[in-house]
């Protein structure tokens, strides 16, 4: 297993101060994600940062922050946000090729456009797309930058579905939520790595009613990376993996190994080695 720390562990408006926070608490790996504002000269520090450091980083999703903020949507169907969000994640590859780094993933689309406002709330009701019609453009737009970055792999990670979004939308909105959606999507994006988020993957199960450790054990073993936090089901709260029970680490158990594996975890840097420390007692225990 090889960790990596989400930049989003610690809270700050500046990437170049949360690299520092985390690479002055002991950690070397960074995943750079969204959370953090746009600067002139971002770029530049985290290469002064990597060299005075040793670090080694790679680039997630919502990074590195455009100038004015929008949610990323693949799957839009909204002209000027689907654009929007292909010019974005054409300068996420291209900001890793800049960083030496030859992965980078992105989540799977939705069928609804999120506001700025909503990110990671309650989402309002509003008309849900035609799903084919969104796969497409999702197909599209990844299928693009594939071809666009060929020394580069490309990952997609799984989308997140809480009872309370579900219940608002009036019905699950968003791509690849669990393992019949990742065939659907599979069938638009063949040979598509994935990325997968077992707390993403376990609020989705708890609002649909599937077995999570069932949906787990499936999808688990067609991927080396993942995201890791723990939950109560209910939403994705981004808490360690031993301070809610032990769901993440039960399904983890029989599937750890040359893995990359990036820790999101919220609730304090002490948690994130904790979590780092029970994920590697099995690595050496399976």
């Amino acid at each position: 297993m090889t960790p990596w720390v989400s930049s989003a562990c610690v809270s700050s408006r500046s990437i170049a101060d949360a690299v520092e926070q985390l690479a002055r608490a002991g950690f070397s790996n960074i995943e750079l994600t969204g959370g953090t504002e746009w600067y002139e000269g971002l770029l530049d520090d985290l290469i002064e940062l990597r060299r005075r450091h040793g670090l080694r980083y790679q680039v997630h999703n919502y990074f590195p922050p455009p100038p004015v903020p929008f949610v990323l949507n693949l799957a839009s169907c909204d002209n000027d946000l689907y654009r929007m969000s292909i010019e974005h994640v054409h300068a996420a590859a291209s900001t890793s090729r800049a960083l030496g780094i030859t992965r980078y993933g992105v989540h799977a689309g939705f069928l609804i456009d999120i506001r700025v406002d909503e990110a990671g709330r309650r989402v309002g009701r509003r008309q849900v797309n035609d799903r084919a019609l969104a796969l497409q453009r999702f197909s599209e737009a990844f299928g693009g930058l594939v071809a666009a970055y060929p020394d580069m792999e490309i990952y997609i990670e799984n989308n997140v579905v809480s009872a309370v979004n579900q219940e608002s939308i009036g019905e699950n909105a968003f791509l690849f939520t669990n393992y019949q959606s990742y065939l659907e999507l599979q069938r638009h994006c063949p040979g598509a790595r994935i990325l997968l988020d077992l707390a993403h993957l376990k609020v989705s199960c708890h609002t649909d009613g599937l077995e999570f450790a069932d949906q787990a054990s499936r999808l688990l073993p067609l991927t080396d990376y993942f995201h890791v936090s723990d939950n109560n089901g209910l939403a994705d709260t981004n808490q360690g993996l031993t301070e809610v029970g032990t769901d993440v680490l039960d399904v983890l158990r029989d599937h750890v190994g040359n893995q990359d594996i990036t820790f999101e975890i919220y609730t304090g840097l002490d948690q994130v080695r904790a979590s780092i420390a029970a994920v590697d007692a099995l690595a050496h225990t399976s």
